[in-house]
Parts: structure tokens; C-alpha cells; sequence
């Protein structure tokens, strides 16, 4: 209501914003609110310059209060026809009576209550228009703007870090398997597959010393018994343990007498990494299609390591897979 009427009263304005303006914009462009515990109440108005907000504030508190005593005055009104009416019905005895006398003296008094009625609310202070927009507000929302984006990416970067279940050093898997880790090999484009390097010397150094540094944690993983049998294995293909398997039997071949034996049936890749023929392998020999003997095949690995036990050229004997069979988890059952 008080809506519709500051509408009204606008169009007669003479700022042309204002006097386009209807109830709906109205409403959603003023809001109240009480002045703490005092009975003054707060009207304020939000309007795309500062002169129109101002004049929207101050309009709706007027006709707030001129709706107030309107109200107010139209139910002293009305009770003042009442008692008129009551008063008219009587006879002329009756009006002289003290009954009469009453109803005609309300009558003028409730008149008189009519005529002052101010609503019970007076305007106390015009609304002036603000030096500042109250929004946007740039440096307030930037600053807010970064400190929300700031604690959201530490959030995310935190959740993020929570659901990473990768493995980043080799203390974080000795930590979680409860473990040791013999060695870490170096990333090196030599141990690439599909990379022609056969020779040790084509290793890079670190590469050397990594292999070298398996094989002596191996050899002395346990002293109470010689390891002789070392098998290597990984959850899925491609992950390297051909490569591993390779190095490390290069690296115990400069010391000691080693084989090296290919089971990988499905996926066999050690005669292609090293030039040596494909057959006859793993495969043959469990077929009985050949013997180990003739199967083995020697690898010259190039100058003997320093404290070799000989000073021969160092070898390291391979039965590769051979042929891809038919039914390679029967074959190595």
C-alpha cells in the first residue's frame, strides 16, 4: 500500500527516473529498520544515483506517515458516525437526557481526536543523498574476492593432497609397506624401450651406479644366506621391469656368473633391446624343442669391472622368452 501511494506521489516529480518508477521497484528499492530499541525506525533506498535513492527515502517515509494517520483518523471517523447516528435516532427528550448529552459531547470530541491525528509518527530526519555508492564497493569486494579465492584454492589444493594417493619418494613407500627400498634407478632415454643401447658403457653414470647399488643391497639384504635366485615382476606391463631386470643382471654379471632367464611369454622384449636372436628361448626349451645349453645365449658386456675376481671380458648368459606360444600360463605351469 504505502508502496503504490510513493509511487503515486513520484509521478509528479520531476526527475524523469523517478516518475517511472511503480509499486514493484518501490518495494524493492526501499528497506526498514529499527533505530536500535528507540521507536524510531530507519528508512532507507537503494536507486541508480544518489539523488533518486534519496528521493525514494524520503517520499515512502512521508507517505508512511500520512497512511498512519489516515488510518487512525478514518477509524475515529467512523466511530464518530456512530455516535451521530445514535445521537440522531433519539427523540427530543431523549437528546436532552444525560444519554443524549454524553452521545453528542463524544461525537464532538471524537471530530476533534480525527482532526489531529498525525498517525503517531512525525518525519525527524530528511534523507540527503551519499557521498559514496554503497555498491559495488571495488577495493572492499577485491580484497574479499582474494582472501575467498585464496581460502578456496588452499581448500582444494588440501583436498586435492588428501585424495593424491601417489607415491612421491622412496621414504613414502618404506614408510607405507612397512619395507626397505634396495635402490632407485634414475630416469634415463638409454632404459627407454625401444632404445638400441646393449652395452654398459652406454649407460649413463648414475644410471651405472644405481644398478650396481641393487645388486649390492641384494647380495647383503641377507647375511644369513646367499641370495642366488632374484625375480622381478610389477603389477602391469610397461612399468619396467624388464628394464630392471636387465640392468641388474649386467650389474651381477661383472662379479659373478649370471643368468638371465625371460618369462615374460606373452610380451617377450629382451632380443629386440639387445640384438640377440628370438629364438630358440624360454619357450623351446619348455616345448623341449631345444636344450637350456643351446638356448643360453652369451652377451659380452665389455671391459672387466675393477675388483672383478678374473680380468676376462665379463658375459652374461640370457634364455630369452622366444616365440610367442598359444598357451603361455600353461606353458609356465
Amino acid at each position: 500500500m504505502v508502496a503504490e501511494r510513493t509511487a503515486q506521489a513520484l509521478k509528479n516529480s520531476p526527475e524523469a527516473e523517478a516518475a517511472k518508477l511503480r509499486a514493484g521497484d518501490i518495494s524493492g528499492m526501499v528497506a526498514t529498520a529499527a533505530a536500535g530499541e528507540s521507536d524510531i525506525v530507519e528508512v532507507s533506498a537503494t536507486g541508480p544515483t544518489p539523488e533518486l535513492a534519496a528521493l525514494v527515502a524520503n517520499t515512502f517515509s512521508k507517505q508512511f506517515i500520512s497512511f498512519r494517520a489516515e488510518a487512525d483518523r478514518s477509524k475515529l471517523e467512523d466511530a464518530k458516525g456512530l455516535a451521530d447516528r445514535e445521537y440522531e435516532s433519539l427523540s427530543a427528550s431523549e437528546k436532552a437526557s444525560p444519554r443524549g448529552e454524553a452521545l453528542a459531547r463524544a461525537g464532538q470530541r471524537l471530530g476533534i481526536i480525527a482532526s489531529l491525528q498525525t498517525g503517531n509518527a512525525e518525519f525527524v530526519q530528511p534523507a540527503i543523498p551519499p557521498l559514496s555508492p554503497s555498491s559495488p564497493r571495488p577495493l572492499r569486494n577485491s580484497v574479499i574476492g582474494g582472501l575467498l579465492g585464496l581460502f578456496l584454492g588452499l581448500g582444494l589444493a588440501f583436498a586435492l593432497e588428501r585424495m593424491n594417493r601417489k607415491l612421491r619418494s622412496p621414504g613414502e613407500v618404506s614408510e607405507l609397506f612397512e619395507i626397505p627400498v634396495l635402490a632407485t634407478i634414475p630416469y634415463s632415454a638409454s632404459l627407454e624401450v625401444g632404445s638400441q643401447a646393449s652395452e654398459e658403457a652406454a649407460l649413463p653414470f648414475e644410471a651405472q651406479e644405481a644398478f650396481l647399488t641393487l645388486r649390492s643391497s641384494l647380495r647383503y639384504f641377507n647375511v644369513d644366506r646367499a641370495i642366488s635366485t632374484v625375480l622381478v615382476t610389477s603389477a602391469l606391463s610397461g612399468e619396467g621391469k624388464t628394464t630392471i631386470a636387465l640392468g641388474l643382471a649386467k650389474a651381477a654379471a661383472s662379479t659373478s656368473r649370471t643368468l638371465l632367464l625371460e618369462t615374460d611369454l606373452r610380451r617377450s622384449s629382451i632380443a629386440s633391446r639387445t640384438g640377440m636372436a628370438v629364438t630358440p628361448g624360454m619357450a623351446e626349451v619348455l616345448t623341449h624343442q631345444t636344450t637350456i645349453a643351446e638356448a643360453v645365449q652369451p652377451v659380452a658386456l665389455g671391459a672387466p669391472t675393477i675388483g672383478s675376481p678374473t680380468e676376462e671380458q665379463p658375459t652374461l648368459d640370457v634364455l630369452v622368452g622366444g616365440r610367442i606360444p598359444p598357451n603361455p600360463t600353461d606353458l609356465i605351469e
